[in-house]
């Protein structure tokens, strides 16, 4: 009935049993659904209605049993968990990396109806060392029909290092003065919260408030440093992952004593025909430098945020790897204009695409070259022109033709202010 709650339950793995989620949802009005509002990932089901409810309704005594385990592939991928998927799963970061749709059915309609029988499976990926399993079997026989089916979901999760992006505020300071060094620890769209990270000042240019902070439920964890001496300082900041994975690691820098700071936004579009992606990525990039006799030199960190688009049906993003990055600024000053460049020193910048051609061979496919697309075109198109005062800003934009079929559009906005 429109209105009723209906508790969720969530599968423990350990002694096959549902428990309690704590979540609630509430029947709509078409009485035919219901909604809930959930904080974290994991395999949700619920009493009285869920995963299987319109299998059996489309699995029509057997006639479209194909069609039935089609739709609920659909269905599980929009709301439950699809191959690649990174969430929080027992306090630790997951990806799902297979997804096995099995079911076995033979239905008689008596006495000399039409025999349906089969066993359907549809399978993604690869199994790992763990899974969280659905399972529903269904059995009765009356006068008109003998009715059996088995249907089961198995998900295959593996242990993965979580994302870790780390920021100072701000990144320009003098002798004595602090920055907030603040760490965000994230799977997929998960905050990790209770994990410990890890900050230690490289530079030994000063000191920080504390070298081992807990996250908290916002994945955040934060460290205070001060300045001692002049230089440029980097913040190393680790968080160890599950056995076998790397250590997450980010690593904001500091500029201490700069004369002037900037901030700098970045876009690269590349498209083009018959090739298997395309992306646009936007650069932000914060930097500080000073002038001595007229030559202009400094520092600075950069972020990505990018979005890949398959342009085979087949073919699917499994992950992007897209760390924070280091830059140089490099130019001179001439008369009343700073005119420069804005460099990266490395540019570590992949993804990886899951392929399906073949479904019992599928491929992942890395990408590395986009790294050094973008760092060329940065060193090579992009130059600043900006009048030597506070608030001054410049832009530009153009189109790098790579053998104009698979052009690179790019654009920047970059703001100086004086310290």
């Amino acid at each position: 009935n429109p209105g009723d709650e209906i508790p969720l339950f969530v599968f423990n793995d350990d002694d096959s049993t549902w428990l309690s989620s704590g979540f609630v949802g509430v029947a709509n009005a078409d009485g035919g659904s219901f909604s809930v509002e959930i904080t974290h990932f994991c395999l949700f089901g619920s009493f009285g209605g869920g995963v299987f409810d319109n299998f059996y309704n489309n699995f029509n005594n057997g006639q479209n049993a194909d069609g039935a385990l089609a739709a609920l592939q659909s269905w599980f991928h929009g709301s439950v968990a699809y191959v690649g998927k990174k969430g929080t799963y027992e306090n630790e970061c997951q990806e799902v990396t297979g997804i096995f749709f099995d079911l076995g059915y033979e239905v008689r309609m008596l006495p000399d109806g039409p025999i349906y029988q089969g066993t359907p499976a549809i399978h993604e990926g690869e199994t790992s060392d763990h899974q969280v399993s659905f399972t529903e079997v269904y059995d009765f026989t009356t006068p008109e029909m003998d009715f059996y089916y088995s249907l089961s979901i198995d998900v295959f999760i593996r242990c993965c290092a979580p994302d870790l992006e780390a920021t100072a505020e701000p990144n320009n300071i003098d002798i004595d003065e602090t920055s907030i060094i603040t760490a965000t620890l994230t799977c997929g769209e998960d905050a990790m919260s209770g994990a410990s990270v890890t900050f230690e000042a490289a530079g030994g240019l000063g000191t920080l408030s504390e070298t081992e902070v807990t996250t908290s439920s916002s994945g955040q964890a934060q460290t205070v440093f001060t300045a001692e001496e002049e230089g440029r300082e980097s913040i190393i900041t680790t968080h160890t992952a599950c056995d076998g994975q790397e250590t997450a690691q980010a690593g904001p820098i500091i500029d201490i004593g700069a004369d002037w700071s900037g901030t700098c936004s970045m876009t690269f579009d590349h498209s083009g025909d018959d090739i298997p992606y395309v992306y646009s990525d936007v650069v932000s990039i914060n930097f500080s430098f000073g002038v001595d006799e007229g030559a202009i030199t400094g520092t600075g960190t950069g972020t990505h945020s990018i979005n890949v688009t398959p342009t085979f049906e087949e073919c699917s993003v499994q992950s992007i790897v897209a760390p924070a990055f280091e830059v140089e600024i490099e130019g001179t000053e001439d008369g009343d204009y700073f005119n420069f460049q804005i460099i990266p020193t490395s540019m570590p910048l992949t993804f990886t695409l899951h392929c399906v051609w073949d479904p019992d061979n599928p491929i992942d496919i890395p990408v590395p070259v986009y790294s050094n697309i973008e760092a060329s075109i940065m060193g090579q198109d992009m130059f600043m022109e900006v009048l030597s005062e506070n608030g001054a800003s410049d832009s530009d934009s153009g189109s790098e033709g790579f053998g104009d079929d698979q052009p690179v559009d790019w654009s920047f906005s970059v703001t100086i202010n004086s310290d």
